[in-house]
């Protein structure tokens, strides 16, 4: 599946629930017991730009990104687990060329503080660097 339709279809997917408040609460059940070891939380693979601790660990194998996280806080944890399932296995081209519609579609941003938002975008920001860094080496 495409990363354009994998996203559509988590858009449909999650549309069913009746509010955002609902789609958060099952983005963080999703994301529960995903995580990151211990050795693995250093910081190194900390992304700047969130209020909470959060850490992604991407990877490039077989022309395509991988990314695994961890936060600290639970809805945070879902929101990043959220992104990192979302453009995992895909080639860094289609990352670049595919538009993040996903926050907005499900009406999360309407339910996000300002800080969070802004801390979602770092995450997003650094998953696409990653993907531009990958297509130029």
């Amino acid at each position: 599946m495409t990363l354009p339709e994998q996203q559509e279809q988590l858009i449909d997917d999650l549309a069913v629930l009746p509010s955002p408040t609902e789609r958060l609460t099952f983005i963080m059940e999703r994301a529960a017991g995903s995580g990151l070891p211990e050795n693995r939380r250093i910081e190194a693979h900390r992304i700047q730009g969130c209020v909470s601790a959060v850490w992604m660990v991407p990877e490039f194998r077989d022309g395509c990104c991988f990314f695994s996280s961890d936060a600290e806080s639970h809805l945070v944890r879902g929101l990043v687990f959220l992104l990192c399932d979302l453009y995992s296995g895909h080639s860094p081209k289609e990352i670049l060329e595919t538009k993040l519609e996903l926050i907005e579609a499900l009406g999360l941003e309407r339910k996000l503080s300002p800080t969070r938002l802004q801390g979602l975008m770092a995450i997003h920001a650094t998953i696409t660097a990653f993907a531009q860094h990958c297509l130029h080496s």
